[in-house]
């Protein structure tokens, strides 16, 4: 009896040993209660989900999946993905103050981040072979004071420095002067600076180009291919090393040098 129940006590140690061994090798895989068999997570000294043989400290394989076009818009995305293994690579989602906040993650031709609104994902911004595309109204980089801006609104696209935008014609001071470069969409290009406060690209607009090609400096509709205006009586001024100035200016019909 005593030998059976030698022989019985090595056979469970046995068995122990072996499920340690196994764990130590890094093979074991992990079925959660309620997961199908065909969606385990593996454990290889990396993580893998989806995939038997990790390659890095969490690799993650999803097996179809809504791969997004780099040239899709917004409205043309794939809402709530359904069916099988299909869906994003990542979801996020976070209630914050009484909130619920969902971003998303896919991977293939692009990797793209989602966010939700509305109860419909879209797209924010996507990398591919090609580059990065952000889908949205401003692009902004640096610090709280200082910005550079780039983005659209109803009046046009608009590249600023030292200035935000406010409303589609009005940009807000960061603290100090600054300069936008703004189009209008209809071929008009304009550059609009101001030593600081608030910036209106109607009122600040100090030279454009139309798309005729008509240059205007003091005004935003230029009538010839240069077109000079000042509210005083000079509109140009020639100055010399020597400290000559020589002014050119027009006073209805007359003009004087």
């Amino acid at each position: 009896m005593n030998c059976l129940h030698i022989h019985v006590r090595n056979f469970v140690l046995s068995l122990l040993m072996m499920g340690i061994l196994q764990v130590l090798s890094g093979q074991s895989q992990w079925l959660p209660q309620f997961s199908p068999a065909s969606s385990p997570i593996y454990r290889t000294g990396n993580v893998g989900i989806g995939i038997t043989q990790p390659l890095t400290p969490l690799h993650i394989s999803v097996n179809g999946g809504s791969l997004l076009s780099p040239d899709q818009k917004p409205s043309e995305i794939p809402q709530t993905p359904t069916g099988g293994n299909t869906g994003f690579l990542v979801r996020l989602d976070k209630v914050y103050t009484e909130a619920t906040y969902r971003w998303a993650v896919d991977g293939g031709v692009s990797l793209d981040f989602l966010r939700e609104d509305n109860g419909a994902f879209s797209k924010k911004m996507s990398l591919n072979a090609l580059g990065m595309r952000v889908f949205g109204t401003q692009v902004s980089i640096g610090t709280l004071n200082e910005q550079l801006n780039l983005g659209y609104s109803p009046a046009g696209q608009y590249l600023s420095m030292g200035y935000r935008p406010m409303t589609a014609t009005s940009f807000q001071s960061l603290g100090g002067g600054g300069v936008v470069m703004y189009g209008d969409g209809a071929g008009l290009w304009g550059l609009a600076t101001k030593s600081g406060g608030t910036i209106n690209i109607t009122d600040d607009t100090r030279l454009v180009v139309d798309k005729e090609g008509n240059a205007g400096l003091g005004t935003r509709e230029p009538q010839q291919r240069m077109h000079l205006h000042d509210a005083a009586n000079v509109a140009v001024r020639l100055s010399t090393a020597g400290g000559g100035d020589w002014d050119l200016a027009a006073d209805g019909d007359a003009k004087v040098l």
